[in-house]
């Protein structure tokens, strides 16, 4: 509210394996007025764009049949309007659609699944390039756990969000704004990081999130450390989001 009183634009830009009309419904339930930002675009609705119109020649090479390895009901909006017969069983799959496990912290409950795979060669689509999300104080796995270990082992993985450009691009395009006049802003040094320094933004890494508890009270020498490590070192940092 404040972002908007001040004439900003706000565009979310999210990693969320869902289509941005099922975000915008979402932060209709947390109660986030529709005209407090401008639009969404996220990594879900760029996955389910791709597999609509199948330009792309990775997407017109997949065959029929989809595994969708995915949270039940809160991901079935990915499979809407989509040309592919979705199987229960990855045994008669000829790809995988990765949008995330449901409330899990143990990798290694996924790996014989994912060997599977493998074995069978499958290609998969990852709408959700986070490794891990903040439940409350607790981490859990998210699509792009699975689909780095599935790519580190062999396997060829589409990836779709950030720190990818193409969703920067979309976002930049839909506010109307130069590279110099936007301000990329997120919790992650491998995502939102990587990212935003990637499109050419300046970015505010927010330390309300998965590096909290790397980040303690000597928040420089925190960041010193995650920049080594990461490779990359945001423009601005805060505790929190703040006017």
């Amino acid at each position: 509210r404040r972002a908007k009183q001040r004439g900003l634009k706000v565009q979310f830009l999210s990693n969320a394996p869902r289509r941005s009309a099922a975000i915008a419904s979402m932060l209709d339930d947390m109660g986030m007025s529709r005209n407090l930002y401008d639009g969404i675009v996220s990594s879900g609705e760029e996955s389910w764009q791709a597999m609509k119109d199948r330009t792309d020649v990775f997407y017109a090479d997949l065959g029929p049949r989809c595994y969708h390895l995915g949270a039940g009901a809160k991901d079935a909006n990915m499979r809407e309007g989509l040309d592919f017969e979705f199987q229960d069983e990855l045994t008669f799959a000829d790809w995988i659609l990765n949008t995330g496990p449901a409330d899990s912290t143990d990798m290694s409950q996924w790996t014989p699944l994912l060997r599977t795979a493998l074995k069978a060669k499958l290609p998969m689509v990852c709408a959700n390039p986070d490794r891990v999300v903040m439940r409350g104080t607790a981490k859990e796995l998210c699509a792009g756990s699975l689909a780095e270990w599935y790519e580190d082992n062999g396997g060829t993985v589409q990836w779709h969000g950030k720190p990818f450009p193409s969703v920067y691009a979309s976002a930049r395009k839909a506010m109307g704004l130069r590279r110099h006049e936007v301000l990329a802003i997120g919790d992650s040094f491998t995502t939102d990081v990587a990212g935003g320094l990637g499109a050419g933004l300046d970015v505010l890494l927010v330390n309300t999130g998965i590096h909290s508890d790397q980040l303690d009270e000597n928040l420089k020498k925190g960041i010193d450390q995650l920049a080594k490590d990461k490779g990359v070192r945001p423009t601005f940092v805060a505790e929190r989001l703040q006017f």
